[in-house]
């Protein structure tokens, strides 16, 4: 009789999970491809998680397997105390599979937008790449305490919180979104009565590629790289908010509109555009001119609109922006308190894959076999497994 030999490494990533989270934690494995896990879906693992309370001080992670299936959830979830972890958006793997989660239109009302979570707190992702279903708008509302890291979104519009004269509902309040990239992709945190409906927020260390960030209140927005040359907007009706250490490349004076009590301090531009943009209440200090770009920039690929993992926006020796942070490190992704990944050589980590988990490089089974590996009911498996943990 065969044996599933996935329980081996099963077996393996609780270890891991049990020294990187806390001990207490329960560790909920989705597999839609294989499904050779206890739950199948999200939904299946977030509805468990709903329906088996946890104590204080406790936690979820669910643990979404490499797949080159979408996992798709429908909505309309309400959760707390939960991290939800993948194998990154484009591992280094040999499969190459990722973790991507999509969402199903809800409610019935509104067929053309994607849903996520709504009205959920103290929740983590990690390692996820999110893309729309049935439009090209993914919503959360609701959100608290709420954790973006090492994420990709893909081209459309992410929304954060929900215009009140559309559907109503609490504000988003204190999300944090570090190390993520948004490809052609726009980080909305919607509009209540005029009034930005995502309040107090962290964005940082991320790369906006094509894409813009607009109706926040009380951001935080710093080392960011914000790449757009063609003429659309990058930051549109924020107030409240801080600007450090951000790259605005190919940015226009018309990119920046209706921006009101904001401050603007060592973030690199063109020498065209003037900081602070036009606005009550707006300030601004020692933020550096940009070169050609190009000159700036390790790498910059701008022959195309499309995210492509060949760009390396490390800071040239010449670089206006050079140890003119404001901590004296580089202006950009690289410094900073959440510092953009990066491998041993020092190039890039485009992979999204978690720090906290190994990276399983080679995972062989030893077990003789005529065809392929096979163990006798009772029998011992045998394996090796070569990981990484960054």
């Amino acid at each position: 009789m065969k044996k599933s030999f996935l329980n081996p490494l099963l077996a393996v990533l609780a270890i891991f999970f049990a020294i990187s989270f806390v001990s207490n934690a329960r560790v909920l494995i989705v597999d839609n491809y294989k499904h050779a896990t206890q739950f199948s879906t999200i939904d299946d693992a977030l509805n468990y998680h709903n329906s088996h309370p946890l104590d204080a001080g406790e936690e979820d992670i669910v643990y979404l397997t490499g797949s080159p299936n979408p996992y798709s959830t429908s909505g309309n979830n309400i959760f707390s105390h939960l991290t939800i972890i993948g194998v990154g958006f484009n591992p280094k793997t040999p499969s190459g599979f990722s973790s991507t989660i999509v969402g199903n239109a809800s409610p019935a009302c509104c067929i053309d937008y994607s849903w996520i979570f709504w009205n959920s707190s103290y929740i983590t992702f990690e390692g996820i790449k999110f893309v729309p279903n049935y439009s090209q708008h993914i919503y959360w509302y609701g959100l608290n305490h709420v954790k973006f890291n090492r994420c990709y979104f893909s081209t459309g519009i992410c929304h954060f919180g929900i215009s009140g004269g559309n559907f109503g509902g609490p504000q988003s309040n204190d999300i944090e979104i570090t190390n993520c990239i948004f490809d052609n992709c726009t980080l909305d945190g919607d509009v209540q009565n005029s009034i930005p409906f995502t309040i107090n927020s962290i964005i940082s260390n991320n790369i906006f590629w094509y894409s813009e960030i607009k109706d926040f209140s009380g951001a935080q927005v710093y080392n960011n790289v914000f790449i757009n040359d063609k003429n659309s907007s990058i930051l549109s009706w924020i107030n409240g908010s801080q600007f450090y250490n951000n790259i605005f490349y190919g940015a226009s004076t018309s990119d920046f509109s209706n921006i009101t009590t904001c401050n603007f301090k060592s973030n690199l531009k063109p020498g065209s555009v003037d900081l602070p943009p036009s606005g009550d209440g707006n300030s601004a200090e020692k933020n550096q001119n940009l070169g050609t770009g190009t000159s700036d920039f390790t790498n910059l690929v701008t022959s195309s609109t499309s995210w492509s993992t060949a760009n390396d926006f490390r800071l040239q020796t010449g670089s206006a922006g050079k140890g003119k942070a404001t901590d004296n490190g580089d202006i950009g992704i690289f410094s900073g308190q959440f510092h953009f990944p990066v491998f041993a050589d020092g190039t890039t980590d485009y992979t999204g894959e978690p720090p906290e988990l190994p990276v399983f490089r080679v995972f062989s089974i030893l077990n003789d076999g005529d065809m392929f590996p096979t163990v006798s009911t009772n029998g011992q498996v045998q394996f090796q497994v070569r990981a990484i943990k960054k």
